[in-house]
């Protein structure tokens, strides 16, 4: 194929070059990339210091990576703008079943998680079981503010 008909074509670069410049952005090794392409491992190392072909394989490589972010960023958006209605579906559900459902439970359950996900969480509490083990300075000033609050009690 003549440069006159394919402006795309780089002089010096071949159908033979651009096999081995796609192999290698393929993530090929340039010992593979070259047995792939007919290169030796020795040809492809030269080829690579060529400023014709390391401007044009750079060029090739940022097309193909623009390509493929392009194409992510759209199904990014299209994920996004799916979770995005969903999320509004299950807020009007939940919103639904605090507003008409027969059992007190499930209106308080969704009322609490409508408050939860705007951020008005209610206090949360733990049950602890633990017995606490003073020391015998600890003991004995506690036996002596129970006694003080006894005197203090009966004399009311």
């Amino acid at each position: 194929m003549a440069l006159a008909n394919n402006p795309d074509l780089v002089r010096g670069v071949s159908d033979k070059h651009r096999l081995l410049m796609r192999l290698l952005i393929g993530g090929l090794s340039k010992i593979e990339a070259g047995k792939l392409s007919g290169f030796t491992a020795m040809r492809v190392s030269y080829l690579l210091q060529k400023p014709t072909f390391s401007d044009e394989l750079e060029r090739l490589r940022k097309e193909v990576t623009g390509s493929f972010v392009e194409k992510a960023s759209d199904v990014g958006a299209t994920i996004t703008g799916y979770l995005e209605d969903e999320g509004l579906a299950s807020a009007k559900a939940v919103v639904a079943l605090r507003d008409s459902s027969q059992d007190e439970k499930i209106r308080l359950a969704a009322s609490k998680d409508v408050l939860d996900r705007i951020g008005l969480r209610g206090k949360e509490t733990l049950d602890v079981n633990e017995r606490v083990v003073g020391s015998d300075s600890l003991i004995k000033m506690l036996e002596v503010a129970a006694a003080e609050m006894k005197k203090k009690n009966a004399g009311s």
